[in-house]
């Protein structure tokens, strides 16, 4: 990379006569690389990133191999192509990084290995689109596409920091809730400028993200000045909004063939998944963080992928799960705290849900009695499907001590009717046979217990966030 940025700073300081310069502002992409973004631009709306990384990588060595030819109409500006096309790889590696980012991810996890890589690569983008533009004439064509892409690279670190921020917020004095909008509205004021097809394609959602966020500010905002009324208002227009979204996208009827099979605009799709997903793990974090229940707020679970029938216009009727699919495990279960709930009639609740088909009625009846009264759960209270984790809730320690043994045996009563595919398997710490280890976290004021996991599963493959 650096060999081609000093090979474009050569050739650019040589200088160009006036013609040259009055034609330089006039030209065109050169027909070669245009090959070459339209193909960056087709593995970019698939969410191939890596893909599009290998475009331009290929753009570069194919310029090197022909000597330029058809790169530019002279070695200044096949310099300048060459340093744009390598600097767009690496922009494509850092959206890769970035797509796997956990959601809600807090200070603590700043060292982590993929956004210090995604880090890097931005880094090294946005230091090459310096270079080459402090040498370019300004109103060219590479010019232009060089400030855009360092704009777009500035309005994606602010998105990033607002991720993180929203978590923090109010902990601290040098993060105020106003500052982190402020960065937001400047981002919504930017989307706009990003007209060249490279740019827009990555940065089609913006608008949708950058809403987002600045709605959960609001939320934060009512959860610290106005109280739980007015937040649960809040996040309910913001589900609203989310599901009229989802309902806008034709997801076709090809369950087999993936959550995009028939996607015109994948990105856009993953996106509007992505933060609907990401609205349900904020509401997670609210429900663990402030020891309130909002699940009544948010309704059921929606599932895109149950295409709705001829028709009918509802998506509640759904359960949303495989919304989740392309998104990394991690993320799902922590979504899958959304499922610790609290029962009004029993100190005690667990819930089963893993693969997803567990119905809300199915959940309410998942209750383990105090032990002064007889254990109402029941094999026929379990839910069809498969279930393979499984949360226990308890208000501390002594509670879960006291309903421990009880607990298990109503989770072995449910074993004799389920086949081996549908099974729980009870964990053990001191055990290293087939089973893993149980184990618990508490989270504020809340007992969160983990206890089961397949029995196939290995215990590397285990994430509680």
């Amino acid at each position: 990379m650096d060999e081609v940025a000093d090979e474009a700073v050569v050739a650019l300081d040589e200088g160009v006569d006036g013609r040259e310069e009055r034609a330089a502002r006039d030209y065109n992409v050169p027909p070669q690389i245009s090959k070459y973004f339209s193909d960056f631009g087709r593995a970019v709306r698939k969410m191939h990133f890596e893909a599009a990384s290998q475009v331009m990588h290929s753009a570069v060595e194919s310029a090197r191999a022909t000597d330029g030819q058809g790169y530019g109409r002279n070695t200044a500006e096949v310099a300048s192509w060459k340093e744009i096309l390598n600097a767009f790889g690496q922009l494509a590696m850092a959206e890769s990084h970035y797509s796997q980012l956990p959601f809600l991810h807090s200070s603590r996890h700043l060292a982590s290995k993929k956004e210090a890589e995604m880090r890097r690569h931005y880094g090294i983008t946005m230091d090459s689109f310096s270079r080459i533009s402090a040498h370019l004439l300004p109103g060219t064509v590479p010019h232009h596409i060089c400030q855009q892409s360092l704009a777009f690279c500035d309005a994606r670190e602010t998105l990033i920091l607002a991720h993180r921020k929203i978590v923090t917020a109010n902990e601290s004095a040098d993060e105020p809730l106003d500052t982190i909008e402020e960065s937001l509205a400047r981002v919504c004021a930017k989307v706009g400028e990003f007209h060249h097809p490279l740019l827009s394609d990555l940065a089609h959602n913006f608008s949708i993200e950058t809403e987002l966020l600045r709605s959960l500010i609001g939320v934060q905002r009512n959860i610290l000045y106005t109280g739980i009324l007015e937040t649960t208002i809040r996040l309910k227009e913001l589900r609203e909004r989310l599901l009229f979204w989802l309902k806008d996208i034709d997801w076709g009827n090809q369950k087999k063939a993936g959550l995009f099979s028939s996607a015109p605009k994948p990105c856009e799709k993953w996106t509007r998944c992505r933060l609907f997903a990401y609205l349900h793990s904020y509401h997670a974090w609210l429900t663990l963080k402030y020891s309130f229940l909002f699940y009544e707020t948010l309704g059921p679970y929606v599932n895109p992928l149950d295409a709705p029938r001829e028709g009918d216009e509802s998506v509640d009727r759904f359960t949303m799960h495989e919304v989740l699919s392309p998104i990394k495990k991690r993320e799902k279960d922590a979504l899958m705290a959304i499922l610790i709930d609290r029962s009004r009639d029993a100190e005690m609740t667990y819930i089963a849900g893993r693969d997803y088909k567990c119905p809300r009625r199915g959940v309410d009846s998942l209750l383990v009695a105090p032990s002064s009264a007889p254990s109402t759960t029941t094999a026929s209270a379990l839910p069809a499907g498969k279930f393979p984790l499984l949360y226990a809730h308890a208000p501390d320690k002594q509670v879960l001590a006291a309903h421990y043994d009880e607990m298990m045996d109503a989770i072995r009563s449910t074993q004799m009717t389920l086949d081996d595919g549908k099974r729980v398997h009870i964990v053990r710490r001191t055990e290293r046979d087939k089973y893993t280890t149980y184990f618990y976290e508490r989270l504020e004021s809340r007992l969160v217990v983990v206890l089961v996991v397949p029995a196939k599963r290995n215990e590397k493959d285990v994430h509680i966030n």
